[in-house]
C-alpha cells in the first residue's frame, strides 16, 4: 500500500499476471486501471485478507469482479473461477471416469450449476470433455511403437478394450487399430 505524504491519500496497487486474464478467457488490457469507487469495500476486504490471512476464493472472486468491471463484462462473458480447476482434474487424472458428484465435490459446487455453466462455457460437456480428452490421451499413446491397445485403455480408466475402442471409433471415425496401421504406413 503506498501513502502519499502529502495528502490523505492512500493507493492500493494490484497487478495480475496474464494466467489470471487467460483463466477468465478476456485479454488484458494494456493500461493501468482505476477500479470503480464502489467497489472500495471490497479492495479494502482484499486488502484485509493479504494483510492478517486471506481467503483465497473471496479474494479471486473479488478481483474477477473488478477486472470483468474494468472491461465492461458480465460473468456470461468470462469463466467462472472454478472452471479451469476442472479442466486440469479432468486433464490430469485420466486414470478413471470421475463422476459429477465427485467432481461437485471437489468443486464445492452444486452438480447442476456445475454442469450447466461448464457446458455453456465450454461447449461440452463435462462428460463429453472428459471423454475428449481421454481419447486424444490415448491416441497420442497409441503412437508408442509397444504399447498395446489394451494398456492405453486400463491407462485411461475404460472399463475393457471394447469401451475403448468404441468411444475411439466414434470419436475419430476409425478403430485405434486402424489408426496406429495409419500412422506405420505414413
Amino acid at each position: 500500500m503506498n501513502r502519499f505524504l502529502d495528502t490523505k491519500v492512500s493507493c492500493f496497487n494490484i497487478e495480475l499476471k496474464k494466467h489470471f486474464f487467460d483463466f477468465l478467457e478476456i485479454q488484458p488490457l494494456n493500461t493501468y486501471s482505476k477500479v470503480n469507487p464502489l467497489s472500495g469495500a471490497a479492495m479494502y476486504k482484499i486488502l484485509l485478507d493479504f494483510t492478517y490471512g486471506y481467503d483465497y476464493e473471496l479474494i479471486i472472486q473479488v478481483l474477477t469482479d473488478c477486472v470483468l468491471d474494468i472491461h465492461n463484462l458480465d460473468y456470461k462473458d468470462a469463466n467462472p473461477f472454478w472452471i479451469l480447476p476442472l479442466q486440469k482434474i479432468l486433464e490430469n487424472e485420466t486414470n478413471k471416469f470421475h463422476s459429477l458428484d465427485e467432481l461437485s465435490k471437489r468443486m464445492d459446487l452444486h452438480p447442476v450449476y456445475m454442469t450447466k455453466c461448464f457446458k455453456s462455457k465450454k461447449g461440452y460437456t463435462i462428460r463429453e470433455y472428459q471423454l475428449k480428452t481421454k481419447l486424444s490421451r490415448g491416441a497420442v499413446m497409441l503412437t508408442r511403437d509397444k504399447t498395446t491397445i489394451s494398456s492405453v485403455a486400463f491407462e485411461l480408466g475404460f472399463y475393457d478394450n471394447a469401451h475403448f475402442t468404441r468411444s475411439f471409433k466414434k470419436y475419430f471415425g476409425i478403430s485405434p487399430h486402424q489408426f496406429r496401421n495409419q500412422l506405420m504406413v505414413n
